[in-house]
């Protein structure tokens, strides 16, 4: 289980199980009155897995949410009082096959815990967890590649929408990276929309690696895939990233002080990138059969 964020508003999101109950639809299910019992409901019918489902938090009152694209979010009756609810609470998936003699399985393809402004994306199984400045991802991932016969877009991201623009200056530190493979990566992502794995143009990331070093990647003629990059090699996490941006090019440093930053090449253009476009922090474990875990302290984003 993961703690929620201490804020006035949190979001936390995972794909299949408010609940999703067969035959019944999905659920927001309530205390109403802090015995520590669920004794309240509100029921959207007819929906089933698999299923995105969403809760976000202002103040003590809870909303549930549904999606059956990962994209458009419909409310399942209206927000809720959480009587009793502390200033921070544990939040995570669960499941109950309703039956004491019957065993069941449920299967999640993510969990994303995140505070505004930021959000969260992963086409991989992926936990995406963020406390006050603390982020945190964990899942696999092939690569963010798409040269040399490679056509790869996986990943999980922290990020916030629209906030790289020109004049922009993006810094993280990356404190662990695990070393699922020698070209696992975790760093600064920007592109149109994070969201478009695959499609996405006026992408770049700012990463570093196990084995190969700090590398700048970015796609050279707008097709949504990473194809060209600059490399220093030695360098490994702990390790801060940055990336600014002047009109339509991006440049990439590092810093293993938080002081002074190298630049890793030189400016390249982000081919096809819109005036203002996501960013963010994110991981990939180079292998679909491993997870890894990547940990970030902070993400500036400052203009």
């Amino acid at each position: 289980m993961q703690r929620a964020a201490s804020s006035s508003a949190a979001t936390g999101q995972t794909r299949t199980t408010p609940s999703d109950a067969p035959g019944i639809g999905v659920v927001l299910g309530y205390d109403s009155n802090g015995d520590g019992y669920l004794d309240t409901n509100a029921q959207t019918t007819g929906i089933k897995a698999p299923v995105w489902l969403r809760l976000t938090r202002t103040g003590s009152q809870l909303s549930g949410y549904y999606s059956t694209d990962g994209s458009t979010f419909t409310r399942v009756g209206s927000a809720v009082n959480l009587s009793g609810a502390k200033a921070t609470e544990d939040v995570g998936v669960f499941h109950t096959s309703h039956d004491g003699n019957v065993p069941g399985t449920a299967t999640f393809g993510s969990l994303s815990i995140t505070t505004p402004p930021f959000a969260g994306y992963a086409n991989i199984p992926a936990l995406l967890d963020q406390h006050q400045s603390q982020l945190s991802i964990t899942g696999t991932g092939a690569d963010v590649w798409g040269a040399g016969g490679q056509h790869d877009d996986q990943y999980g991201a922290i990020y916030q929408s629209q906030a790289f623009t020109n004049g922009t200056t993006v810094t993280t530190k990356v404190n662990q990276l695990d070393n699922t493979n020698p070209w696992a990566k975790a760093g600064i992502m920007v592109r149109n929309s994070i969201g478009g794995a695959g499609s996405s143009a006026g992408y770049a990331v700012m990463a570093v690696t196990p084995g190969n070093g700090v590398v700048l990647g970015y796609d050279s003629d707008g097709d949504g895939y990473l194809d060209s990059e600059a490399q220093t090699t030695g360098i490994t996490a702990p390790v801060w990233l940055r990336l600014t941006r002047t009109g339509s090019q991006v440049s990439g440093y590092y810093s293993t002080d938080g002081t002074t930053f190298t630049r890793v090449g030189s400016a390249v253009n982000l081919s096809g990138a819109k005036a203002t476009e996501d960013v963010g922090v994110f991981h990939t474990s180079h292998d679909n059969k491993l997870s890894g875990t990547a940990g970030f302290s902070g993400l500036s984003i400052t203009p």
